[in-house]
């Protein structure tokens, strides 16, 4: 039996998805609640789902090209640079998943769309928000820009790719996605006059 496997993406995965075996990623009628609420280990700015904070984007799937489920884990688990266990998966099936961040209310939505398609498994990175970890306050917008003018150039201009690449390439906007590009034009405003 084939298995119709599908990697979920809404950040730099759609752009820069190394040596993945993948289809072309579309756009689906999907939607789920996104920000920037990450801070990544290299200092950017990521998107992760965000039910507090977020707001509801249209994320996009790829077909793997993968036959077996735990290459495919493996090869997103390695593109990512993170623990297998940050790799989430469901495996309709066999009826078996593992879901680390994602809410059960959320998990539904993912399963009853892929029900809907008729893909079998689905595969996406299930990082959550760590900002009260890493900032040690609650995550809002204007913390977020403030993290952002706070970061040595290099860390803003990664932070600027990767909300740049979101929001051109994923067509995803968030509420700090507003601000950030908000603030930008300003600034560069300013600069020239």
């Amino acid at each position: 039996m084939v298995v119709k496997m599908a990697y979920l993406g809404w950040g730099s995965l759609l752009w820069n998805y190394k040596d993945l075996k993948i289809g072309e990623w579309e756009k689906i009628d999907l939607k789920l609640p996104l920000e920037f609420s990450r801070i990544s280990q290299d200092g950017r700015l990521t998107l992760v789902i965000d039910e507090d904070n977020g707001s509801d984007n249209n994320i996009w799937m790829t077909l793997a090209k993968y036959k077996n489920i735990d290459i495919a884990i493996n090869a997103l688990k390695k593109r990512e640079k993170t623990l297998k266990g940050a790799i989430s998966y469901v495996n309709l099936p066999k009826k078996k998943y593992r879901i680390r961040n994602t809410s059960p209310k959320i998990a539904q939505q993912l399963v009853m769309w892929a029900l809907k398609k008729e893909i079998d498994v689905i595969i996406w990175t299930d990082l959550s928000s760590n900002w009260e970890k890493v900032r040690e306050k609650k995550y809002s917008v204007e913390d977020a820009l403030r993290y952002f003018k706070s970061t040595p150039v290099p860390t803003q201009m990664k932070i600027f790719d990767y909300v740049y690449g979101a929001n051109q390439i994923g067509k995803i906007t968030t509420p700090f996605g507003k601000e950030f590009f908000k603030f930008l034009s300003e600034y560069l405003r300013d600069l020239v006059n």
